[in-house]
């Protein structure tokens, strides 16, 4: 990731429009400063950036609503707009925090939420917040916020986290950066396959148990019982299944039940033979004895009939006679019912008529007596109403007088307050001036007490921090030069043991030497004779021949003595080299000390507070005296003397400028304070003045009302009523008396043509009524007679007779129906009386009981025959299904065992669970080959920022903690955690290990590409080399095709770096940037 513009507004201090185009200002590569005053917004420019990215600013605890500039108006948007390239394409992020400025239609503000919009290569887009935070951490950076802020953008605070993180946080950095996220997931998938087949596995064993439940033994006692001894074991466990066992036992039940069913089969067609016999004789006997209960019957039935001939013969009569009534007589008896009732209702009608007709006349009368009375109301009304309009007419009257009156009084309490107000005003002036003058002469006496103060902090910061650094050297690179000089004596001893032990083996080398030499001539020699040539020298004469010596050594043995020496003097020169590097060593420690006093000594030595600063001085010494141990041991004295007086006269400088600073302080927050009061006396007086002249006016003003209001009130016409509450009253009363007066009369007019009305409705009621009556009268009359006549030519006595033998339609029906019907049963009875006994003729009754008895004893057996060849079939038909569904389960289980086989090998690959393995998941694994290289890169830069002190080592007791990180000290040959560091050794290995990271990243094939690194603080720990190995190691960093970003209030940089950006606060609230190039 390379940045390429970043544009924000209304951002941190920001408030106006600030651009930064990176590769025109700062170019495509290369390391830059950014500089300028204490909180004026140079980490803002890092917060945007990750804020764009990320949505967070570079230190995770600001508040998003802290993005937004507090004095930025409602016109203005907050938003941060970033373009950068990575991994060959363009990007644009726009983000705009949570915040309130003025709606976009409308007056007002309004509350937004945080918004984004990623602009890929210019023409896709992604607008949902959610989505597009996932797609820049996920998909394209390949970092979540935390590991940005570790490996590219490093903040206050934040550059040690990544040296000092745990195991699991540099786990998931190794796991981004080389993608090994893939193999645990791979695990995953084959873990979970694994499980998957295992469970399908236990599942397919539980469906064959499951089947087999439905196996049935019901004819056999033998398999009953075995069969419920399986079933009972796989209750307990259902794993141990034995497919192939059940099958073959529901074979067995099956053999045995088809053999059963044949034989209940053949036993079957034995009793059915039985049966049928039994039935015959049984149906015979039974239709014989059915004929004669049929012949009783019918004779019973014919008894019957007989005794009902007389009863039937007297209905037949009745039913003749009742006929006649309901034909003949009932229809003239209903005409004279409704003619009498009709007679009866218009007689009570008229009765009704004649008594309303007399209320009627009445009511009119009283109506019109009543209307009499109200004959003057008319002229009284209208009085009324004229008097009402003249009270309403002066009612505005009194509401004028009321305010008037207010207002007078409300001038007069005006003019009385201004008054007072006006007579104190001159000795509050007074007042006020005279506290003015004494604030000024305070301010005036003091006027460059802040800039004493700035002065004496920048002193006292300057002792401050000489004396930090004055201890660094006497708590950590004193001792290590101590400690070095030890460490280098002890390898002086033991070079020299070293060396004697050589010596005594090259003598004992040469000796053995010898005696193998003289063994070899005394072999040359042991068979030469004079006159023959020496095989050495060739001579003939052998005056004294070579013997062999008593000690025997062999060829091997003497080459074994020569490797030993080799080895030694090996172990010798490397011990020689590894002296020189500890020389080397403590020779760099030696110059950075003198080098560190030598600064920290020129850094304080024109402060005017110290005294007697010359007998600090201290000049280069001959590096070799401190590798004599003696000498080295007075000089190490005699600099500690110095180290320590150095450090007393600083403490006692600080003390003077301490208790300097706490006067000027004190001094100056007086001053603070006096020119507060003295603004706010100032604005009071300003103020007071501008009162003045405005209370003079509004008592002028109030005078004048006063006048207008008093002769408006004179003009005023003289009224009635004291208030306008007993106009109103009287009026109200006048209202009342004239509605109640237009009531009452017209409720007498009313009333009087109500009563007309109902008097001619009445009247008009009484002569229908007497119309109706009459001819009710007559046709009572006429149906009355022609009733008698009808009862007497119908043969009946009188009205009684005709009523007891009168009977309904429904009753007449039903005589008629029963006399018809026992008339056909006399018939049929007769008639099948003569058929049955002919057929009864020469028979006799039979006892069936015997027989019965016999029949539903076979038919028991046929039907439990059946029903037991029934349960034989369908238990042969359900286990031959079971089989099946068994054998289905058991070849699924198989193919699944297989399969879960295969998933367990893989996944024991994976998880590193093979026998004899290291137990290494291969996640682990890759990441472990990754951070060895992350090392090996780090340790490139740390051994130039350390002169080869420190080394990284990575943490090597378990696979628990294999991220874990040491530091060898070459100086001490010990590890120790790299937490135990001194503040500029975290610092320097902090930046070792963040470059190599980038190194390694950049190498790798991983997706992620960074071109870009951030560093915000941490060079204020580093003494001058230290800080100028850093900015060598940079530079060479930034040589190639990155990006270095650097935030840091050391001068120094400003001179070793070119290019700056520069941020400047003003007094209006606002930063603003400013670019230098370096050109």
């Amino acid at each position: 990731m390379k940045p390429i513009k970043l544009e924000m507004c209304a951002f941190g201090p920001y408030i106006d429009k600030t651009v930064i185009d990176f590769n025109k200002d700062l170019g495509e590569h290369g390391l830059y400063l950014i500089c300028g005053d204490t909180g004026a917004g140079k980490s803002t420019i890092f917060d945007a950036i990750t804020f764009a990215l990320y949505g967070e600013g570079s230190l995770k605890d600001k508040e998003k609503k802290a993005f937004r500039n507090e004095l930025a108006g409602p016109e203005l948007v907050s938003y941060v707009d970033f373009t950068f390239s990575h991994n060959g394409k363009e990007y644009n992020v726009h983000r705009e925090p949570e915040q309130e400025y003025a709606k976009k239609r409308g007056s007002g503000t309004k509350s937004y939420k945080e918004s984004i919009v990623v602009t890929i290569d210019e023409h896709k887009t992604i607008e949902k917040l959610s989505e597009a935070n996932r797609y820049i951490s996920e998909e394209l950076l390949h970092l979540t916020f935390e590991q940005f802020r570790q490996t590219v953008m490093i903040a206050q605070g934040e550059f040690y986290k990544l040296l000092n993180a745990d195991s699991n946080s540099r786990k998931a950095i190794m796991q981004t950066i080389f993608q090994t996220k893939k193999y645990e997931n791979m695990r995953q998938i084959m873990k979970n396959k694994k499980d998957e087949a295992n469970s399908e596995i236990a599942d397919a064993n539980k469906q064959v148990v499951s089947y087999f439940e439905s196996v049935k033994a019901s004819f056999n006692e033998d398999l009953a019982e075995s069969l419920a001894d399986i079933k009972k074991s796989y209750e307990e466990n259902s794993n141990a299944v034995d497919a192939l066992y059940l099958m073959n036992f529901i074979d067995k039940i099956n053999d045995f039940n088809e053999k059963f069913a044949k034989e209940l089969k053949t036993k079957q067609e034995e009793v059915n033979k039985d049966f049928n016999r039994v039935n015959a004789e049984y149906s015979t006997a039974d239709t014989t004895n059915k004929l004669l209960d049929r012949l009783d019957e019918l004779n019973k039935k014919d008894m019957e009939l007989e005794t009902r001939k007389e009863e039937i013969s007297h209905k037949e009569e009745s039913y003749q006679i009742g006929n006649k009534a309901l034909i003949y007589v009932k229809p003239v008896e209903d005409k004279y019912i409704e003619a009498k009732k009709l007679f009866i209702e218009t007689g009570n009608d008229l009765d009704l008529s004649i008594e309303q007709h007399k209320k009627s006349l009445a009511n009119f009368k009283a109506s019109e007596e009543a209307l009499e009375l109200h004959k003057d109301s008319e002229d009284k009304i209208s009085k009324l109403r004229l008097d009402i309009h003249t009270l309403s007419e002066k009612e505005h009257y009194y509401t004028d007088k009321l305010n008037l009156n207010r207002q007078i009084n409300d001038a007069k309490l005006e003019i009385e307050t201004l008054t007072k107000q006006l007579n104190g005003f001159e000795e509050k002036r007074l007042d006020l001036e005279v506290n003015i003058k004494k604030r000024q002469d305070y301010i005036n006496a003091n006027e460059t007490v802040a800039l004493d103060l700035q002065n004496a902090k920048v002193i006292f910061e300057k002792i401050g921090q000489a004396k930090k650094e004055l201890a660094s050297i006497l708590d950590s690179n004193l001792p290590k030069l101590i400690h070095g000089r030890d460490r280098l004596e002890e390898e002086k001893h033991k070079h020299i043991l070293q060396q004697n032990g050589y010596l005594e083996a090259c003598n004992e080398y040469t000796s053995k030497y010898k005696v193998y030499m003289q063994n070899q001539a005394g072999i040359l020699a042991k068979d030469l004779e004079d006159g023959m040539p020496c095989p050495v020298c060739g001579s003939t004469n052998h005056p004294m021949l070579a013997t062999f010596s008593e000690e025997e050594i062999s060829q091997e043995e003497l080459d074994a003595l020569n490797n030993r020496n080799k080895e030694l003097l090996d172990a010798i020169n490397n011990h020689k080299f590894a002296m020189e590097k500890q020389k080397h060593a403590l020779s760099t420690i030696y110059h950075n000390i003198l080098d560190n006093y030598n600064r920290i000594y020129n850094s304080v030595t024109d402060l005017p507070v110290l005294e007697d600063k010359d007998y600090l001085k201290t000049d280069s010494l001959d590096i070799d005296i401190l590798y004599d141990f003696e000498a080295g041991q007075t000089l190490e004295e005699e600099f500690k003397g110095l180290l320590n007086r150095a450090n007393n006269l600083l403490d006692n400088a600080i003390s003077k400028k301490q208790e300097e600073i706490n006067e000027f302080s004190k001094i100056n927050n007086f001053c603070q304070q006096a020119k507060n009061q003295l603004t706010a006396y100032q604005e009071d007086l300003e103020k007071h003045n501008a009162s003045r002249e405005n209370l003079t006016n509004k008592l002028e003003t109030a005078k004048t009302t006063f006048s207008k209001f008093e002769g408006q009130l004179n003009a005023l016409p003289k009224l009635e009523f004291e208030t306008i509450n007993e106009a109103i009253a009287k009026r109200e009363a006048l209202t009342r008396e004239m509605n109640d007066l237009e009531n009452s009369f017209k409720a007498a007019n009313n009333n009087l043509d109500l009563a007309k009305e109902n008097l001619t409705k009445a009247t008009s009621y009484y002569d229908n009524a007497k119309k109706n009556h009459d001819a009710a009268d007559k046709a009572y009359l006429k149906n009355s007679i022609a009733y008698d006549e009808a009862i007497k030519n119908n043969d009946f006595a009188d009205e009684l007779d005709y009523h007891n033998h009168l009977l309904s339609a429904e009753d007449l029906t039903r005589l008629n129906e029963e006399i018809n019907n026992y008339k056909n049963d006399v018939k049929l009875v007769k008639t099948q009386l003569e058929t049955v006994k002919k057929d009864c003729e020469g028979k006799t009754r039979v006892d069936v009981s015997s027989l019965m008895e016999a029949l539903n004893k076979l038919r028991a057996e046929l039907d439990k025959i059946k029903e037991d060849i029934t349960i034989a079939n369908n238990e042969i038909a359900n286990n031959n299904s079971t089989k099946e569904a068994i054998n289905r389960s058991f070849k699924k289980s198989e193919d699944l065992s297989k399969k879960a086989s295969r998933y367990k090998r893989l996944d024991d690959l994976l998880s590193g669970q093979v026998a004899g393995s290291n137990k290494l998941s291969f996640e682990t694994f890759v990441q472990l080959e990754g951070f060895e290289k992350i090392l090996h890169a780090a340790n490139k830069r740390l051994f130039t920022l350390t002169g080869g002190q420190f080394e990284f080592r990575r943490h090597s007791d378990g696979n628990k903690d294999f991220l874990k990180l040491n530091m060898l000290d070459s100086y001490t040959g010990k590890e120790r955690p790299v937490g135990n560091l001194s503040g500029g050794e975290s610092f320097k290995a902090s930046l070792s290990l963040a470059i190599g990271l980038s190194d390694s990243i950049s190498h790798s094939s991983g997706g992620i590409e960074l071109d870009t690194l951030f560093i915000d603080e941490g060079f204020g720990t580093l003494d001058e080399k230290s800080l100028n190995d850093s900015m060598v190691l940079l530079k060479e960093l930034a040589s190639g095709s990155k990006l270095v970003g650097i935030i840091s209030h050391r001068e120094e940089l400003k001179s070793t770096i070119k290019k700056h950006l520069i941020v400047t606060k003003s007094r209006s609230g606002g930063s603003h940037l400013e670019i230098d190039s370096g050109i």
